[in-house]
């Protein structure tokens, strides 16, 4: 219990550190997307469209990017819950707003570049084509993981 809750403080810390040394910079971002997405905007995002994501506050959270093509941009929002296991949503932001997120997701991707979605070997039988809209539901692990746009809150769909 103590040692996932130190594991996922150290990827907060990583996550923080690297966005503070590179705020307005992505590897993964293409130099004509009409929005830039950093690890602060994306944080700011969520707390201003979907708060109840990020939980009451006395959970850990941690987001990774994943990169951006065009206006649409890929995060991962991971928050540590009430047993200390993590609880993974994938966040598709098209701009500044959020177009929905994937739930629950069981493994992140490698990245996303050219809109395609790209998981580790085995996660997923091919890449996903988020173009021109995220499709509505995704396999990851065998499992089929629905897409739920932000005006479809439900209990279920936020721990």
């Amino acid at each position: 219990m103590a040692r996932t809750l130190f594991i996922s403080l150290i990827c907060l810390l990583c996550v923080f550190q690297a966005a503070a040394e590179f705020p307005e910079t992505s590897v993964f971002v293409e130099d004509d997307a009409p929005f830039k997405m950093t690890a602060q905007k994306a944080h700011q995002l969520i707390t201003e469209q979907q708060a109840n994501l990020l939980g009451d506050g006395t959970q850990l959270v941690s987001l990774y990017y994943f990169g951006q093509n065009q206006a649409t941009s890929v995060v991962g929002l991971e928050r540590v819950g009430d047993d200390y296991l993590p609880i993974r949503w994938l966040l598709v932001f098209e701009n500044d707003k959020l177009a929905g997120w994937y739930y629950p997701v069981g493994e992140f991707p490698a990245r996303f570049k050219n809109g395609h979605l790209t998981f580790p070997k085995g996660a997923a039988d091919e890449d996903i084509y988020l173009f021109p809209h995220p499709p509505s539901t995704m396999v990851i692990e065998g499992i089929e993981i629905p897409f739920i746009p932000p005006h479809a809150i439900s209990v279920e769909t936020t721990p």
